[in-house]
């Protein structure tokens, strides 16, 4: 979270911060968007529930990288493109280093191992609340720039940038302000230097998120480079625990991890069994605007089946059991099971 290298962005960067830092005073500041009360009902019904993880997987695993540092250009995304682990990459807009390197950005943003996110435009942090109001829009419209095949609005993981000052009295009134910019706070930062400082910490990491059965996440600046470094042998030595253990972890995006446990945490199910060999399920994430809140979730039958047919809003598909377990991985609506 170093401000080394930060400097004065161009015209066009620093007019655009500008543009947002007036629009968002008085009346005209944009509203901030609470999360709804979820509604009465279950996340389990009968023989179905929503699994804890995507694809029913035992753990969750994050990875994050700070400062929009060169060295996540050369050398960080192509090791997660090689072991097919994304990482989400919390950029400073009108840093030098970014700036610099913005085309480079746009076209490491077209990666599916890649994930955009926002650590304020300056850096410089925040001496009263109002001050984010400018810099959280002015990173997020640079963001939408550099991503113009994805949509918009969609949700983006926010970065508290550190060492500066940050005067925003707790997580309640930092989410009522960004908020406003579907900008949604991620896991505290822990990584090396400061934390996890060996390999072999990492890895026990690693193992311990899938004993406990929980989300684990580890946070980077430089990687080979840059500042508050790890070095590449650190960092490959992770990638290829986490691609070893991909099948009891779902590596993702911060931003998805947030989706796929708000959305169990909201999900509401109602199963009808018409016959001894067919499940009608209405899933609900309600009143969960499933623009933004878009991952479809994964469902355990508790059924005897080996094999079944599943349809979903997106179509029919035949799923088998593995390992016991029946999965199925659906969108929100209704959806019918049939054993096969």
């Amino acid at each position: 979270m170093s401000t080394k290298f930060v400097s004065q962005a161009s015209a066009a960067v620093a007019a655009t911060a500008l543009l947002f830092t007036g629009a968002a005073s008085g009346a005209d500041r944009p509203k901030a968007k609470p999360l709804p009360s979820p509604l009465a009902g279950e996340a389990a019904a009968g023989p179905v529930k929503v699994c804890p993880h995507l694809d029913g997987k035992d753990a969750a695993f994050l990875l994050a990288f700070d400062d929009g540092c060169v060295s996540h250009l050369d050398k960080a995304i192509p090791l997660l493109e090689k072991y097919r682990v994304p990482g989400t990459f919390y950029l400073i807009t009108e840093a030098g280093q970014f700036v610099w390197k913005k085309p480079q950005w746009k076209e490491a943003a077209k990666s599916p191992y890649v994930f955009l996110g926002n650590h304020t435009s300056t850096h410089k942090g925040v001496n009263v609340p109002e001050e984010l109001y400018g810099q959280a829009a002015a990173a997020n419209e640079v963001i939408r720039e550099l991503t113009p095949d994805k949509p918009w609005p969609r949700l983006v993981s926010f970065a508290i940038p550190g060492g500066v000052p940050w005067k925003i009295d707790g997580d309640a009134a930092l989410a009522e302000i960004i908020s406003a910019y579907d900008l949604v706070e991620r896991p505290k930062f822990q990584g090396p230097p400061w934390t996890y400082k060996t390999p072999e910490d990492a890895e026990a990491y690693v193992d311990a998120s899938i004993a406990k059965k929980t989300m684990g996440h580890l946070d980077f600046h430089g990687v080979g480079g840059d500042w508050h470094v790890v070095d590449l042998g650190y960092f490959e030595r992770l990638l290829k625990k986490l691609d070893a253990s991909r099948d009891r972890v779902w590596l993702c995006s911060a931003i998805d991890w947030h989706k796929y446990k708000t959305e169990a945490r909201y999900a509401r199910l109602k199963v009808a069994e018409p016959d001894a060999n067919t499940l009608k399920v209405s899933l609900s994430i309600a009143p969960l605007d499933a623009s933004l809140y878009d991952l479809p979730l994964t469902l355990e039958i508790a059924r005897p089946w080996k094999a079944a047919k599943v349809k979903d809003a997106t179509g029919e598909r035949e799923v088998k059991s593995v390992g016991g377990r029946l999965l199925v991985t659906v969108r929100p609506g209704d959806v019918i099971v049939r054993r096969q």
